[in-house]
């Protein structure tokens, strides 16, 4: 009986890294932009930084800029270009 409790124990540490990963896929899924999408944000900081979107995880999108720097950016400060 020890090895059934055992393997509950470790079932019971794998069930939230298993939700946490469906809930970063499902978060990732939410976002507006596909990857290949030409996207533009108004930086504080740096300014306006126009990119193509790489990454996708969780809010968070990667850009490539022109730079070839990957910058991560939330989801809800980008906006494709027109």
């Amino acid at each position: 009986m020890p090895e059934a409790k055992e393997r509950v124990s470790a079932t019971r540490w794998q069930f939230p890294s298993l939700l946490t990963a469906v809930l970063t896929r499902l978060r990732a899924a939410m976002v507006p932009y596909g990857i290949g999408d030409c996207v533009v944000t108004d930086d504080p900081f740096v300014g306006r930084i126009e990119g193509i979107v790489e990454l996708k995880q969780g809010n968070l999108v990667g850009l490539r800029t022109l730079g070839d720097d990957l910058v991560l950016y939330d989801y809800r400060m980008l906006r494709l270009v027109e």
